[in-house]
């Protein structure tokens, strides 16, 4: 969906490392104008697809996200 999209284009602008992403799902919301729970169900349904994994930290600290599904399929529909 263009939720989907969008949220990906969110962590993908908080990207602080080469490997993962970490920012809080509220501060998506907030940037993105949307209710938390519509975030939450964006990234459970991506989870859920295999295009994005969420990775948890310690207590107190926002998920890590990796795109790994996503470029795989990017990559394989590219060689064909």
């Amino acid at each position: 969906t263009s939720t989907e999209v969008m949220v990906i284009i969110q962590i993908l602008d908080f990207q602080w490392t080469s490997d993962a992403a970490h920012p809080s799902l509220n501060r998506i919301a907030k940037r993105m104008g949307m209710d938390i729970k519509t975030i939450r169900n964006a990234v459970a349904n991506m989870e859920s697809l295999g295009l994005l994994k969420r990775h948890s930290r310690r207590r107190g600290q926002t998920n890590l996200y990796t795109f790994d599904g996503l470029i795989n399929g990017a990559e394989m529909k590219n060689k064909s």
